[in-house]
């Protein structure tokens, strides 16, 4: 049996305890786009099964929205970097030398970098 106090300063550890994981989340989201993305599962498994499913949690109101948010603006952003660091070193500088050639090369390394997250990511249905 706990005592209400000891009961408040538990509620305030998980949602703590979640914010810091929900920060963690959003800096290693921001780099799926890289060479290796990077595995979430441990982030999403002690948030889903330990924080979340805790009854005394109770998490701050639309804070998932905003969550959702900005790591979709984050990942859009994250993506306009790649397709910009991918036209600066496949595409010559001088638009008069483009070749078809080089379109396809950067479709190929677009196609990589889908396919490393798609492999990374496939078995956690929130990110399908």
């Amino acid at each position: 049996l706990w005592t209400v106090q000891d009961f408040i300063v538990y509620q305030q550890t998980l949602q703590t305890i979640h914010d810091a994981l929900l920060r963690d989340l959003f800096n290693q989201l921001k780099e799926c786009y890289g060479q290796s993305p990077p595995n979430i599962a441990s982030i999403m498994k002690i948030l889903e099964d330990h924080i979340e499913e805790d009854p005394a949690f109770a998490p701050k109101q639309d804070q998932l929205s905003d969550f959702s948010k900005q790591v979709t603006e984050a990942l859009r952003q994250s993506a306009r970097d790649l397709y910009h660091e991918i036209v600066q070193t496949k595409l010559p500088e001088d638009a008069e030398s483009w070749q078809f050639s080089h379109v396809i090369e950067m479709g190929k390394l677009v196609v990589q970098r889908v396919a490393k997250m798609q492999k990374r990511y496939r078995s956690m249905s929130e990110i399908k």
